[in-house]
């Protein structure tokens, strides 16, 4: 009755994204590779009848493969192999004679684009535009389609309307016992790619159980059974989607999220490492991330990002633009080591470690020690063409707790490794920075905690839930507990933490709200992120609140397992529902990587209250259960051994039960366990190898057994130790859509409609007619493209511009060499180009504005000043001479259907109304400037993309004066 989405990667680089029962929504959903789209979908006919998706009765989906039931008993299984480029489409019960496939692709609609061959009765199809990537770019080319049975090789145009795609050719195979297997690989030469296919064709039973084996291993060397099935079922799924997600693109890390951040950010990576790796002993994984992201480091000294860890790896490119990236990755290089007892790494990476600090000290430190870094390099990083929608700059808060403990980590590694002096020098920095953030971060009347300093020092008092990552720097009990009224009572939602308070002016309490503002206005200005409830948790627990901390975790269990993408959790929640709706609606990527970690972490390290020290031969529990769990049972890996740990909660009884047979040295147990009447019982255990340790328990009696028999003990009853009652009252927020939000009253200008830029009228009378000779797309010199493989060759040189009017409308139309919709805002018709129209309208020279905005740095001729300019990129904005916006088209989902842009003619054309334009006449006169688009990943309009001395991924290159336009076409009047 629904489709939900799913998605499957072969942990290395490739990713299949897909739906459950139902067509491809959306253009990131297909097989992307290396961040490359390589098949948007495939389209199945039996007997030349299209098997359409939406028919499926049911959808049965496992962590290695999904299976799609239709009606007659006919299966249709999909399975993306680990390790291999290959893809398997297998079809049981089949009642037809014949079944073709048809490979789909979406950034190209004409046979022309595209080479296509066969080899060893194998499909071969590549775009010609891939066959000359360069040496730098790192994605295979050739797709290749092949059979158990023999094939025909239809070469043929085919259009699937309904599944959004084309192609080039197809295969067709006879059905052999009811079924029928295809095998869809990708590789970068023919031959390579007939040779994985015949690999698979004859190996594609062993390689599918290969990958079912090591999900059920995985599963069951971090094994957890609880009396909650609901959440047992979801922590499988969530260990199941986060290890999909570790990846070895660019050496091993983790994707940020699905579908679009298919890369690595070192933030979010250090983030998700505990509850990826550190929680279920996957201690391997977690060490190969650890040394594949220090080898990234910066190591110039002159750099001032001198010690930095990269904030983001791509293909193509490597950005340091965070000051909290680093500092994340000296605590989590830290808490490795605990977990494993790993200290060969301490003495390898106590460089990177010196490094990370003696770059802050050099470039980044102010007088009181504090780390200063700009506007939006913390988490709330979203840019617009404006600046930063959520400015912190220079110092915020959370920033500089993990400064301090990066400093204190950086002591006690110092020590261990011998360099004393380093130690005692960033020791004592530590210090300072605890004392000045008490100071200076806390009003110390009402502690109230600062999101951040300002550059003048003052503070600023908007209510974040940064604040939450301050609970282990502050040093009054009373702040602490304030801290945690304020995040819970102003921030906390049930569904999920906000990003700022809604009783703020700047609140927004939807992600995707056009046209009243993008989505980026509203990114860290008001929508839920799941990924903050992983921290809320942990303080609430800290005060044994899991009762209500539990209803957090209860919406993400609902989430991974009802609601939205399949087995996983997404990165944002709006607040509020919608009018009309009852839930709020997810939003960001479907699967979110600190999401999942933060979910795992939670249920180890704040319900079931386990911590290792492995370096001690140390465990730590102080479990903090809520009611509805019972019993736990579940594996905890220490070093190299691992621990059963058993807890048994019946009525006011509780047993305890730990037991390991791999232990080699007595293990250190560290016991609290609270109990209801806000007493608790505290005791330091021993558990020898070979042995196992039981304690049973009430809130009068304390016994302990090693195997069977009783063991003396002295533990401890704390009398009345909980602070619970100091939030008896506390609640969480209710959503309330106040709609005299200033976010909500929606711009002042006149906001276009689909109907009103896509009028036609072909006996429009022509204003204005030029021709541009091709390939002259090189700006003022010699400027080249951004080296990202979506700036195709000729989307940034315009051939001809048409102007033509009658009684209501003035119609644009504009040709290029080129034009490409990577698919990430289908509603636009095409992207990464970016153009403006500037309109003399009086033929006076100076007698309007000579300066095209939007980061063009170009300066019109005096005599061509404007009056009117037309920008076009995500939509379309008029604006008169003073820059005063009189129109605006944004683009909606439902603008896909007729969109103003069109790869297919390589047209963008459009209308506007005269009202809002003018009534052109003779004297009208057209200035076109064309260059790159930015949206800086926010959507809407945009600006013009900057070109430097040398291109790099997103930046053009060939500038060499740094005040040349970033225009690389003209069209202008003679």
């Amino acid at each position: 009755g629904e489709s939900r989405e799913i998605a499957y990667t072969n942990k290395q680089a490739g990713v299949f994204y897909t739906e459950t029962s139902g067509e491809h929504r959306n253009s990131w959903q297909g097989w992307t590779i290396s961040a490359k789209k390589m098949l948007h979908d495939y389209a199945v006919f039996l007997d030349r009848r299209l098997l359409r998706r939406s028919e499926t009765t049911e959808a049965v989906v496992y962590p290695h493969q999904l299976i799609r039931k239709y009606d007659g008993g006919l299966e249709e299984i999909v399975t993306l192999l680990d390790s291999l480029d290959a893809l398997i489409v297998e079809f049981h019960n089949v009642t037809a004679e014949s079944v073709r496939l048809a490979p789909l692709f979406l950034d190209a609609m004409r046979s022309d684009v595209y080479e296509v061959t066969s080899q060893d009765s194998v499909l071969l199809i590549a775009r010609k535009n891939h066959l000359r990537r360069s040496g730098k770019e790192n994605y295979p080319v050739w797709v290749g389609v092949a059979s158990h049975e023999d094939i025909s090789v239809l070469e043929e145009d085919l259009m699937v309307p309904t599944l959004s795609g084309f192609s080039p050719a197809s295969v067709e195979a006879k059905v052999k016992d009811e079924k029928v297997r295809f095998i869809i690989v990708v590789g970068d030469t023919k031959e390579e790619v007939a040779a994985l296919a015949r690999h698979v064709r004859f190996n594609s039973e062993r390689l599918k159980e290969v990958k079912k084996n090591r999900l059920e291993n995985l599963l069951r060397y971090s094994r957890v059974r609880t009396s909650d099935d609901r959440l047992n079922a979801a922590l499988m799924w969530a260990k199941v989607s986060l290890d999909a997600l570790i990846m070895n693109q660019m050496g091993k890390g983790i994707f940020a999220g699905l579908p679009w951040f298919n890369n690595y950010w070192g933030r979010d990576t250090f983030i998700s490492l505990p509850g990826a790796t550190l929680v279920t002993g996957n201690f391997k994984e977690a060490r190969e991330i650890l040394l594949s992201f220090s080898s990234l480091q910066e190591t110039n000294p002159q750099s001032p990002n001198y010690g930095r860890i990269p904030n983001l790896v791509t293909t193509e490119s490597t950005s340091y633009n965070t000051a909290d990236g680093t500092p994340w990755f000296i605590r989590e290089l830290y808490e490795y080591v605990k977990y494993s007892n790993d200290t060969l790494i301490v003495r390898e990476l106590y460089p990177v470690v010196k490094r990370s600090i003696q770059g802050t000290l050099r470039h980044h430190v102010d007088e009181h020690y504090f780390l200063v870094h700009g506007d939006a390099e913390t988490w709330m990083d979203a840019v617009g063409p404006d600046g930063p929608w959520s400015p912190r700059g220079n110092r915020a808060a959370e920033v500089q707790v993990l400064w301090y403990f990066q400093l204190l980590i950086g002591s006690f590694i110092a020590t261990y490794v011998g360099d004393l002096d380093a130690a005692e020098e960033w020791g004592s920095i530590a210090s300072s920075v605890n004392v000045n953030f008490n100071e200076m971060f806390l009003e110390q009347v009402t502690g109230e905690v600062y999101d951040h300093l300002n550059p003048d020092g003052t503070p600023d008092r908007q209510v974040r839930p940064n604040q939450i990552f301050c609970l282990d720097i502050v040093n009054s009990e009373a702040v602490r507990q304030k801290l945690i009224t304020t995040v819970v009572s102003q921030l906390t939602y049930p569904h999920g933490v906000a990003s700022l308070s809604q009783n703020d002016e700047d609140f927004h309490p939807y992600h995707h709200y056009q046209p009243f503002y993008v989505q980026d206005a509203a990114y860290h200005n008001g929508v839920v992120w799941t990924w903050l409830s992983g921290q809320v948790i942990y303080g609430m627990t800290r005060y044994d609140l899991q009762e209500k901390a539990y209803r957090l975790t209860e919406n993400l269990i609902d989430q991974i397992l009802d609601y939205g993408g399949v087995g996983t959790i997404s990165e944002l929640l709006d607040t509020a529902p919608r009018p009309d709706e009852k839930r709020p609606r997810r939003s960001g990527t479907f699967s979110q990587a600190w999401s999942l970690a933060e979910f795992i972490r939670n249920i180890y390290q704040d319900y079931f209250g386990v911590m290792p020290d492995a370096t001690g031969d140390i465990l730590f529990l102080s479990p903090r259960l809520p009611k509805s769990i019972e019993e736990v049972e579940f594996l905890q890996h220490v070093g190299t051994a691992s621990v059963s740990i058993h807890y048994l909660v019946a009525g006011d009884r509780v047993r305890v039960t730990l037991s390991s047979a791999e232990l080699e040295r007595e293990l250190t147990v560290h016991f609290f366990w609270p109990l209801e009447n806000g007493d608790a019982w505290r005791a330091r255990l021993k558990l020898r190898p070979g042995k196992t340790l039981r304690i049973v328990f009430d809130a009068k009696r304390f016994s302990l057994f090693e195997d069977q028999e009783q063991i003396s003990s002295r533990p401890m009853y704390l009398t009345n130790y909980s602070l619970r009652n100091h939030f008896a009252d506390l609640r969480f927020a209710q959503p309330m859509v106040n709609e005299g939000l200033r976010a909500l009253k929606g711009p002042d200008h006149t906001v276009l409609q689909l109907e009103d830029v896509r009028q036609q009228n072909a006996n429009a009378k022509i204003i204005y007619n030029a021709i541009d000779e091709k390939d002259d797309d090189h700006g003022t010199g010699n400027y080249r493209y951004p080296k990202n493989p979506h700036f195709a060759e000729g989307i940034l040189d315009i051939t001809k511009f048409q102007v033509t009017a009658d009684r209501r409308n003035v119609y644009f139309k504009m040709q290029f060499r080129n034009l490409v919709n990577p698919g990430w805002h289908p509603e636009y018709g095409f992207q990464l180009t970016y153009v403006t129209i500037a309109i003399d309208k009086d033929g006076m020279e100076n007698s309007g504005n000579r300066q095209i905005g939007a980061n063009s740095n170009f300066l019109l001729d005096p005599r061509f000043a404007y009056e009117m300019a037309v920008y076009v990129g995500g939509g379309l904005r008029v604006v008169d001479a003073a820059g005063k916006i009189v129109a605006e088209y944004f683009p909606g989902e439902g603008d896909s259907r007729d969109p103003i842009g069109d790869v297919s003619t390589r047209t963008i054309s459009f209308s506007i109304p005269i009202k809002h334009i003018g009534i052109p006449d003779e004297r009208w006169q057209f200035s076109v400037l064309v260059g790159a688009q930015d949206d800086h990943g926010g959507a809407g309009l945009g600006e013009f993309r900057n070109v430097v001395r040398r291109a790099d991924e997103w930046a053009g290159g060939g500038k060499m004066n740094p005040h040349d336009a970033n225009v690389y076409d003209t069209i202008l009047p003679r």
